[in-house]
């Protein structure tokens, strides 16, 4: 009876240790390992079987062309890692590596894939307004010149105005001699009227 009391008691000694330090595990992944997408994601999310140490997380995603789409660290809330992906991801197949801390304080890691139908070079608005056509450049050389050239009717408008500005101070300069030469000839009459009343008293 002893001999099996020990033997339970050591069995037990060899399973606590085993269950106390085991390692957490990825159970869930959205998208999921080997999903087919109609579109990129806008985020990946990561969910283990126990709450995860928020010790230096991180998680990069690769997209079809090879260029790096995220590589960063996520947000932990729990049992929960989070990535927000801030562009779309290219066509084809994305893979994503993490890493993170396990409740029992080793780390662990690991590598999944999606595809995505339609890439960031489709997910432009299909309803985008057009450019306004732009004017030809024989309208925008005409539209020029007629801004540098006047008018002909202005230029001919601007040619005449100092010939009658000259006209106009030609006739004011030709009054004072006009109003001259009648009084001239006023004072002469009268002259030559006293002259003669004068000779015909004398008579």
């Amino acid at each position: 009876m002893r001999r099996l009391i020990g033997f339970i008691f050591a069995l037990g000694l060899l399973l606590v240790p085993s269950a106390a330090f085991a390692h957490d595990r990825l159970i869930e992944s959205d998208p999921a390992d080997g999903a087919v997408l109609e579109s990129s994601p806008g985020a990946i999310t990561l969910k283990f079987s126990s709450e995860i140490l928020p010790i230096s997380p991180a998680i990069r995603v690769t997209g079809a062309d090879g260029k790096v789409a995220y590589e960063g660290t996520p947000e932990v809330s729990g049992v929960e890692v989070k990535a927000k992906l801030e562009k779309p991801l290219p066509a084809g197949e994305a893979k994503v590596a993490w890493r993170v801390v396990s409740s029992d304080g080793h780390p662990i890691d690991g590598v999944f894939a999606f595809t995505v139908k339609q890439g960031a070079e489709n997910s432009a608005p299909a309803a985008e307004e057009k450019p306004q056509a732009e004017k030809p450049a024989a309208d925008e050389a005409k539209a020029d010149t007629a801004k540098a050239e006047p008018k002909k009717e202005d230029a001919a408008v601007k040619a005449d105005a100092p010939k009658q500005q000259e006209t106009k101070q030609e006739s004011g300069s030709s009054l004072p001699a006009a109003a001259l030469a009648v009084g001239g000839v006023v004072v002469v009459l009268a002259a030559l009227y006293f002259l003669v009343m004068k000779g015909r008293k004398n008579d």
